[in-house]
């Protein structure tokens, strides 16, 4: 299970362009965004499992145009839950072909000492987007609709991509 969790007060978030310091990834990766319909989001990348775990845990706050996507090696069906999260969001769930499979809504943070809900995708997906609460709607973004990639690494070939 993947999980934003642990004490929010005691992390702070990785910066992208932290990430994508590893000499495996190709230098001309810092601006990675992702566009669904007419909508881009300058997104920070959720690649390795710590990054993954810490997702979006502890920001206070997203600009309407960013995000975080979490890229997997192949098609999977993580659970999501919202510990350790301030600010409500929409998952979008995107499979292998760039397509979204669903989208869960208005996910809320979770108070101090509530056991939050998991969220899964309809099917297995290989990409996951996070954005703040509503953009989903706001933009028509839903089952079906296309997503594309810019300046986001696709090769799993490096030690870098290690699940």
């Amino acid at each position: 299970m993947l999980s934003c969790s642990g004490n929010a007060s005691e992390v702070e978030p990785i910066a992208t362009s932290e990430r994508l310091e590893s000499d495996t990834i190709d230098e001309s990766l810092r601006n990675p965004r992702v566009k669904i319909g007419e909508k881009t989001f300058a997104v920070d990348l959720a690649i390795s499992v710590d990054e993954k775990t810490l997702g979006l845990m502890g920001r206070p706050s997203l600009h309407a145009n960013e995000g975080m996507l979490f890229i997997y090696s192949e098609d999977v069906a993580p659970a999501f839950w919202m510990k350790g999260m301030l600010i409500p969001l929409d998952i979008v769930w995107i499979d292998a072909k760039l397509m979204v499979v669903s989208v869960s809504s208005n996910v809320p943070p979770v108070r101090a000492g509530v056991t939050p809900p998991n969220y899964y995708p309809e099917r297995p997906i290989r990409y996951v987007l996070e954005v703040n609460s509503g953009l989903a709607f706001e933009n028509g973004i839903g089952p079906g609709s296309r997503v594309e990639f810019m300046d986001v690494p696709l090769r799993h070939d490096s030690d870098y991509w290690t699940e």
